[in-house]
C-alpha cells in the first residue's frame, strides 16, 4: 500500500493574499514569491537529494479546497499514489474520484476525519531525486551546443514555450517560443560561417555560476562568460521535467558593443 513520505506543503485562503505574503517577507523574512514560499531540505538517507516543501496562499474566495469549509488545506508526498487511494476507498473514506497530473507529479485528495482536505501528491522522479545543482549540466550542454553549431542538441535545452533575450543590437525584442529561439540561433551559425569562424565559435567557459531555487520545479542560475575579451553575463530560468531540467528564459547581455551576430 501507498504511504505518506512528508510534508508538501501547507496551504492557507486570504481575503488579502499580498498583503499576507507581504507579512511573512517583512515581518519573518520569508523569501515569498508569486505563489507563496518554497523550502529546500535534503533526505536523511540521501542527502544529495533536495526535496522542498510550500506555503502557498489562494484567494479567500477560492474552490480549490472544497468540499472542506476550512481556510486551509494540508499537501503530504507519497509513495504509491494509486495504491494509497484504493486503500482509503476500502476504508470507507471520502476521497475525490479526480487524479490530476502535471509535470509536477500526481495529485490525488481526501477529506480527514475533521473535515481538512489532504492533498496526496507523488511527485515525478525528476522532481523527488534531482538536485538543482542538476542546471548546471543543461547550462554546459546548452553552450557546447553554441559552440559547436549542434541545432538538434541545442534545441533539446529549451522548453517549447521557452523565450529569450539575445545581446545583439539587431536583436532586441524578446524572443518567444522555441522555433523562434532556434531561428536566430540558426541565423548566427550561417554568420559565423560565412566569416569562416572556427570551431568552438566562441569557447565558452562559464565562471561564478550560482543556482539557486525559484519555486517548486524551478531554479535561477546566473554565470558569466568570456566574449571577445569582456565579460557576457547570463541568467536562466530553469524548468525541472519529466526529461531532465530544461530552459524556460534565458536572458543574455555582453558588455563589448562588438557583439551584433550578424
Amino acid at each position: 500500500m501507498g504511504r505518506v513520505t512528508g510534508l508538501g506543503g501547507v496551504f492557507v485562503k486570504s481575503a488579502d493574499p499580498d498583503a499576507l505574503k507581504d507579512w511573512y517577507a517583512s515581518r519573518l523574512g520569508v523569501d515569498v514569491k508569486d505563489f507563496g514560499a518554497n523550502f529546500e531540505w535534503r533526505e536523511l538517507e540521501q542527502p544529495e537529494v533536495v526535496g522542498y516543501s510550500v506555503w502557498g496562499v489562494f484567494g479567500e474566495s477560492t474552490a480549490y479546497f472544497e468540499p472542506s469549509r476550512r481556510p486551509f488545506m494540508v499537501n503530504l508526498r507519497v509513495q504509491d499514489l494509486d495504491g494509497l487511494l484504493e486503500a482509503l476507498r476500502k476504508a470507507g473514506e471520502a476521497v475525490d474520484e479526480r487524479v490530476e497530473a502535471c509535470e509536477y507529479g500526481r495529485f490525488g485528495w481526501v477529506m480527514d476525519p475533521d473535515g481538512t482536505r489532504i492533498e496526496l501528491w507523488e511527485p515525478p522522479p525528476s522532481v523527488a531525486g534531482r538536485p538543482v545543482a542538476g542546471v548546471e549540466q543543461i547550462i554546459h550542454r546548452f553552450l557546447a551546443a553554441v559552440d559547436t553549431g549542434d541545432a538538434e542538441t541545442l534545441a533539446s535545452c529549451f522548453e517549447p514555450d521557452a523565450s529569450m533575450y539575445f545581446p545583439f543590437e539587431n536583436t532586441s525584442a524578446l524572443v518567444e517560443g522555441r522555433e523562434a529561439i532556434m531561428e536566430r540561433f540558426l541565423q548566427l551559425f550561417d554568420a559565423w560561417r560565412r566569416r569562416d569562424v572556427k570551431m568552438p565559435y566562441v569557447g565558452f567557459k562559464p565562471e561564478h555560476v550560482v543556482v539557486r531555487s525559484a519555486g517548486p520545479g524551478h531554479a535561477l542560475a546566473t554565470f558569466t562568460v568570456g566574449i571577445e575579451g569582456a565579460p557576457g553575463r547570463r541568467t536562466v530560468l530553469a524548468r525541472d521535467t519529466l526529461d531532465g531540467w530544461r530552459v524556460l528564459h534565458l536572458h543574455a547581455s555582453n558588455l563589448s558593443p562588438r557583439a551584433t551576430g550578424s
